[in-house]
């Protein structure tokens, strides 16, 4: 079988002349489809040359039964007799188990189902593992966009704690400034002190008041300096 989507123009309307049915007929509407219907893997059906395939190799399986073998070939997959199939049919009388008992395991689960129900389960399985990924990727997404929030706060709070440390430093060099002032103008004041202090002793004030009585400065105040009135050598003697 041919489809139109892999001719040219000229074939086409050869064909179309011909009177050669190359295309598919809808069973239900009756309406002709001249292109191949797209193919999903994710629904587990098989690929069929002229249905969704151009490819000669993908011919069309039907479903084959072997009582030697005990096993039916449907959708590409060996359901096999002897195990019991996992869906149960609800009804308002109550649940009810499958009793196909040639089934497949489902990829990727523990439960096995038979071939009137496994296409089912198999879409829903792969709908569930689409969405786990996308909640993944979405939560991945998050995480990411917390992590890059967490690092913007982490350099303000850096870029905050440089800034006090900046201001830290100016103000203890301000400080140690006015330290620095400060002891400059003790030095100052204790150098001006020193001076009066001197001044103080050149006139008197901290000599001995002792007259001397014998010497060539006999008659004259002894001078020598002194923490009282009288130097040691004339306190003992006054």
């Amino acid at each position: 079988m041919k489809s139109y989507d892999v001719q040219t123009s000229n074939e086409k309307s050869l064909m179309m002349k011909q009177k050669v049915n190359y295309f598919i007929r809808c069973p239900y509407c009756r309406s002709s489809q001249t292109n191949l219907l797209p193919y999903y893997s994710e629904y587990g059906l098989s690929k069929i040359y002229g249905v969704n395939s151009n490819n000669q190799k993908d011919t069309y399986k039907q479903t084959n039964f072997s009582n030697s073998n005990n096993v039916i070939i449907k959708y590409d997959k060996i359901f096999t007799f002897g195990y019991q199939c996992y869906h149960i049919h609800k009804t308002k009388v109550g649940e009810h188990i499958c009793n196909n008992s040639y089934v497949t395991n489902l990829t990727g689960t523990d439960k096995n189902y038979c071939f009137s129900h496994y296409n089912s389960y198999y879409k829903a399985h792969i709908k569930e593992i689409n969405k786990k990924k996308k909640d993944e990727e979405k939560q991945k997404q998050i995480e990411e966009k917390q992590k890059q929030i967490e690092e913007k706060q982490k350099l303000i709070d850096e870029k905050k704690k440089l800034k006090e440390e900046k201001q830290k430093l100016i103000e203890e060099k301000k400080k140690l400034k006015e330290e620095k002032k400060n002891s400059a103008e003790e030095k100052q004041k204790l150098s001006e002190e020193k001076k009066e202090s001197k001044g103080k002793v050149k006139q008197g004030s901290n000599i001995c008041k002792a007259i001397l009585k014998s010497g060539i400065n006999k008659g004259k105040q002894c001078g020598l300096h002194t923490m009282g009135e009288f130097c040691g050598k004339h306190k003992s003697k006054d």
